[in-house]
């Protein structure tokens, strides 16, 4: 039995795959990569280069007030913690994903 988990940054992806209506594949062919090097960030077994993650947020077409909390958790930091460093800054409290 499989018991991986999407992480943190994964779920986002997931969310903003669903709401651009892409799939994995897609995503991976648009920004150059293999559909399971994909897969394998977002159960964090691979960890994204920031110019991928700079990609998927083109790609994906992330909203620029999300982008924040989008690379710190590529960057594979909590959510619990990316909200503690976006409400210290006066970002968070924006729409959430």
């Amino acid at each position: 039995m499989n018991k991986d988990k999407l992480t943190e940054f994964g779920a986002m992806v997931e969310f903003f795959m669903l709401e651009r209506a892409t799939t994995q594949s897609t995503l991976a062919r648009r920004i150059h990569m293999s559909q399971s090097a994909i897969s394998l960030m977002m159960y964090g077994k691979r960890r994204p280069s920031s110019q991928i993650v700079e990609l998927m947020i083109d790609e994906l077409k992330v909203p620029v007030e999300q982008q924040p909390e989008f690379l710190l958790l590529a960057s594979g930091h909590s959510k619990k913690f990316v909200d503690q460093v976006l409400t210290r800054v006066g970002i968070k409290g924006q729409r959430e994903v």
